[in-house]
């Protein structure tokens, strides 16, 4: 049987209709090795979010893995509690019970707290550690235990409110922060319980009067911890995750994969991509069956606002994770797409399908000149994410 490898550049795609001349960063890179594979594929379009969940990495990568978000997603708190390095989260920290909400460090202005920045305006680890503690002293002082606040990392961050997965906050429709730029966020607070709009008038008191970049916190992607049953069990393969963030580490270890972990591995365009497709290679070499690989960068800048940073991140995509598979795994079945649309122009996640590639040596079926948004449209469309697995394996 063939190797199978997936390959999710977060946020890959854009608007073309939001981009000038209808140019997006991904039709613009040169990506030589991705435009082969699309002549020797099924290309087309994904629709990956189930219609009545949010755009957001945790549903799209969710979906992608092959479950069904609106059978299995419980928030994206309780996803990344997951991911977190066990030191960070000891054991024990976290019950069915608990309602898991992620906390993120946010850039606001004024008295109405306008968003001006959803990812923590470039705030450190070192940083966001000394707040996270200061957050957590402050917090459990105030709720008598039943609020913890445990550090992740840069901007995100996990708060664990004892015992609250049955109480009304659990289903309160909080927006993630990406989606509130420009907006007020004291008006947006509105929605929270009594409880949770004094912890986060807290945390803004202590996050204003530091020294770092981000000012304010929002609480959003409340959840229980979720339950997936086993990849390998549903699938009958040997699978691993190769990720540099712990939403998709958490995912991967909700679905009982291989966790594949490294420090050159990050959320940004530093992140080392030969590192990565090694890692991947080396599973497959001895005895893996399937992986997972993830790549945020696109998604990192394109949140900044910068088309030029996410055309250089999906240039080094195609250059230096891409290449090296093909050129190991020339046999493999190859999936590359994306979790969501990112528009470079509105900072934010965009509902709608994102182009796919399901590529294997030598296949003619439904190709594409140029694997891009425009180029994978009014070919094939497939359904969902779980749709998009189920295919790919017609063809190992």
């Amino acid at each position: 049987m063939r190797k199978l490898i997936y390959c999710i550049a977060d946020g890959m795609a854009d608007v073309p209709a939001y981009c000038e001349h209808g140019i997006t960063p991904l039709r613009a890179a040169s990506t030589p090795v991705l435009d082969t594979m699309a002549r020797h594929s099924v290309a087309g379009l994904c629709h990956v979010i189930p219609h009545g969940l949010p755009p957001d990495s945790d549903v799209g990568n969710m979906a992608l893995m092959g479950y069904d978000p609106l059978q299995y997603h419980t928030g994206r708190g309780p996803i990344e509690a997951l991911g977190m390095d066990a030191g960070r989260l000891p054991d024990g920290s976290i019950s069915s019970g608990d309602l898991v909400w992620r906390l993120s460090l946010v850039c606001a202005e004024g008295r109405s707290q306008v968003l001006r920045d959803a990812h923590g305006g470039g705030v450190t680890n070192d940083q966001a550690d000394r707040l996270a503690a200061l957050f957590d002293s402050a917090l459990y002082a105030f709720s008598g235990g039943s609020l913890r606040v445990f550090a992740n990392e840069t901007y995100r961050h996990i708060l664990v409110q004892r015992g609250g997965a049955s109480l009304p906050e659990a289903n309160l429709p909080v927006p993630g922060p990406h989606t509130l730029l420009g907006q007020s966020l004291s008006a947006s607070a509105a929605v929270y319980s009594a409880v949770l709009h004094q912890a986060m008038e807290i945390m803004n008191r202590i996050a204003a009067e530091d020294t770092s970049p981000p000012n304010a916190v929002w609480l959003w992607g409340q959840g229980p911890l979720p339950v997936l049953p086993a990849f390998a069990a549903q699938h009958g393969l040997k699978v691993c995750m190769v990720a540099g963030v712990s939403l998709l580490r958490g995912l991967g270890r909700a679905a009982g994969m291989q966790v594949v972990e490294d420090a050159s591995f990050t959320g940004t365009p530093d992140t080392d991509l030969k590192a990565k497709a090694r890692a991947a290679i080396t599973f497959l070499e001895n005895g893996g069956d399937a992986t997972f690989i993830h790549v945020e960068a696109p998604d990192h800048c394109a949140h900044a606002g910068d088309a030029a940073g996410k055309q250089a991140s999906l240039e080094a995509f195609d250059r230096e994770l891409l290449a090296p598979l093909v050129s190991a795994m020339p046999e493999a079945v190859f999936v590359v797409t994306c979790d969501h649309l990112t528009s470079s122009v509105t900072r934010t996640h965009e509902r709608g399908a994102v182009p796919f590639m399901i590529h294997r040596k030598g296949l003619e079926f439904l190709p594409c000149d140029e694997f891009s948004e425009e180029g994978c449209s009014g070919l094939g469309e497939v359904e969902s994410g779980p749709a998009l697995l189920e295919l790919a394996k017609r063809f190992l």
